[in-house]
């Protein structure tokens, strides 16, 4: 495996992998549910919030020798949940009669960017062992 590659090294290379990766995040409509009135049992701590990560990852496969293309497509979904003081904090609805949970709930069915960090760690050794996995069955090329 040569990277970067470069046309100065193309007497060294079978061929060219091109693997571009498109996430989308999204969170869920029953965070709402789960911030009002789920605040009563304090259900954003103990169950935290759900969040969806859809992955399309799109792989172009050059073989050099005939200029062949291969494509393959490798779409992926994820649920996962997160509880974090960030978000949790609106459990202080007991306070005042439940205002900040019912507001915060619209709020907390949007996906929360400081879990995509997270996100990327846990799943980026298992994704990409299969990503390469699918690649290597798909086009074994020569050694």
């Amino acid at each position: 495996m040569i990277y970067p590659y470069s046309q100065a090294v193309e007497d060294q290379v079978n061929g060219l992998i091109d693997i571009t990766v498109n996430p989308r995040y999204s969170g869920r409509v029953s965070n709402f549910f789960v911030n009002w009135p789920g605040f009563l049992i304090w259900a954003p701590a103990l169950f935290g919030y759900d969040y969806n990560a859809d992955i399309e990852t799109n792989i172009l496969i050059t073989r050099l020798s005939d200029m062949h293309n291969d494509r393959i497509n490798i779409p992926a979904s994820f649920k996962f949940r997160q509880a974090a003081l960030d978000r949790t904090w609106t459990e202080i609805g007991w306070l005042e009669v439940s205002l900040i949970p019912f507001i915060g709930g619209f709020v907390m069915t949007q996906y929360d960017p400081d879990v995509t960090d997270t996100f990327i760690k846990e799943v980026s050794p298992i994704f990409g062992e299969y990503v390469s996995r699918t690649v290597i069955e798909a086009y074994p090329f020569p050694q």
